[in-house]
């Protein structure tokens, strides 16, 4: 905090893109203890932050419950709107290629919209980076309601996307927000929008052995997301294994070479 109490940095955004990301089977998660719990969530945000160097996407929160990023505030982007919708795509694909503890897809909710905000540190001590506004406050309610899309377009966001991309939208209808009680936000899903198994069919008692192997391992590679199948398919060297330690896992810098791979279409 400055000698005249402003902030230390504040800035305007006359338009930017937030996106909320929630982990829907979070039960799995926090079931964990907090050693394994850390060790899933560590290698997540590995990808995720190598994902968002990719697309030049700043990260603005990470935790246990999900996660904030936005485009045209930590560095300009006139493109912000298309940037931040190329990222929740790849990102929801990639998404399918992790496991949580009981060998479930990730369920990820991924809401995005478009509009003014500000943005700058918080406070005087342990300063926290911070954008408030419209446009941050309804993808926070989307992503935390109960929709089934995995991926929502705010109707700010849709209105600043590419003519092409934004009349590829599939809509959802209107939704009364708190944050926008004057009127309904629209929102759209990406067609088709491929929602992972829902979060309640992870077992009760998730064999964590399987799911989190010693060296912090995530998704398993193979087809129709089924758990890795013990036997020769599952040794060092076969394509459901990244890796020499033959777990039939992926692990978080193989992931994120697939997450590259994505993004420039070349991979399988």
């Amino acid at each position: 905090m400055r000698a005249d109490g402003a902030p230390m940095y504040e800035d305007i955004h006359d338009s930017a893109t937030v996106l909320v990301g929630r982990f829907r089977n979070e039960n799995a998660l926090c079931s964990l203890a907090p050693k394994l719990h850390f060790a899933w969530l560590h290698p997540f945000y590995v990808v995720l932050d190598g994902m968002a160097n990719q697309h030049r996407v700043f990260k603005l929160h990470g935790g246990a419950q999900g996660f904030l990023l936005a485009t045209n505030v930590a560095e300009p982007d006139a493109d912000h709107a298309a940037t931040m919708f190329a990222f929740a795509q790849q990102l929801m694909r990639v998404a399918q290629l992790i496991r949580v503890p009981g060998q479930a897809p990730l369920d990820l909710a991924l809401a995005m919209d478009s509009g003014p905000l500000a943005s700058g540190l918080l406070g005087k001590t342990s300063l926290t980076y911070q954008v408030v506004g419209r446009a941050f406050e309804v993808a926070r309610e989307l992503a935390g309601g109960q929709a089934d899309a995995c991926l929502m377009v705010a109707d700010g966001l849709r209105r600043a996307l590419p003519e092409e991309a934004a009349e590829a939208l599939i809509p959802m209808g209107g939704v009364q927000l708190r944050c926008s009680p004057e009127a309904a936000v629209f929102v759209y899903t990406v067609p088709p929008c491929t929602t992972p198994p829902p979060h309640n069919t992870a077992p009760a008692t998730p064999p964590l052995a399987a799911a989190l192997p010693d060296r912090a391992c995530l998704a398993p590679m193979v087809p129709k997301l089924m758990p890795p199948v013990a036997g020769p398919a599952n040794q060092a060297g076969s394509s459901n294994s990244c890796c020499a330690c033959g777990c039939g896992n992926v692990h978080a810098d193989a992931l994120l070479a697939r997450a590259a791979g994505l993004k420039d279409g070349s991979a399988a």
